[in-house]
């Protein structure tokens, strides 16, 4: 948001290797994902509201009717069955406006980190979120978190996904890094 700090970034830096992420052969920088984000980001859409309170109102609504997502999680030959509240895979640390869903991953590691929080009660879900919000979601007990060179989410049903916010009808979510792009950071 600093314009002189940017450009003596840009003058004086370097640009560093960074890793990203292609999904179903489109490019993603930092997180996509299935999930209750998806559900979020398609009631703003329809929303009202305008700034951070339509987000809100958005994420309040899906916390009470979002159910959970049946997907086969696949990955370097091992195979999972999760009722994914979400699904992401991570290049970046953070989504939805600075949500630390993995506050481990490292845009220059070489590795895909995917993080799957499983559907639980509304009671828990709560508890859930709260740990999400704190940047702590790794250490949930219903959170699922591996590192890998390639995964594949097939939900039961098509759906929608994020990639950087974006919305994407019926992608394959077949995800592998891609390395050589070189950003000032």
């Amino acid at each position: 948001k600093d314009a002189e700090k940017a450009l003596s970034l840009i003058i004086d830096g370097e640009a560093k290797a960074t890793d990203y992420l292609e999904i179903g052969g489109v490019r993603c920088m930092n997180v996509g994902g299935i999930g209750i984000d998806v559900d979020v980001l398609e009631r703003c859409q329809r929303g009202k509201l305008k700034g951070k309170i339509k987000y809100l109102m958005s994420l309040i609504q899906s916390l009470f009717v979002f159910k959970g997502l049946p997907i086969l999680i696949e990955s370097e030959g091992v195979e999972e069955k999760h009722n994914a509240l979400i699904a992401t895979a991570c290049n970046g640390a953070q989504f939805g406006g600075g949500i630390s869903i993995c506050p481990t991953a490292d845009i220059q590691d070489g590795l895909i980190d995917v993080v799957i929080v499983d559907c639980i009660s509304k009671i828990k879900l709560i508890g859930a979120f709260i740990q999400l919000m704190k940047g702590k979601i790794l250490e949930y007990p219903l959170t699922k978190h591996f590192r890998c060179e390639r995964v594949r989410f097939t939900p039961d049903t098509p759906c929608t996904a994020q990639l950087d916010g974006e919305l994407y009808k019926n992608l394959q979510f077949d995800v592998k890094l891609g390395k050589g792009l070189r950003f000032y950071r």
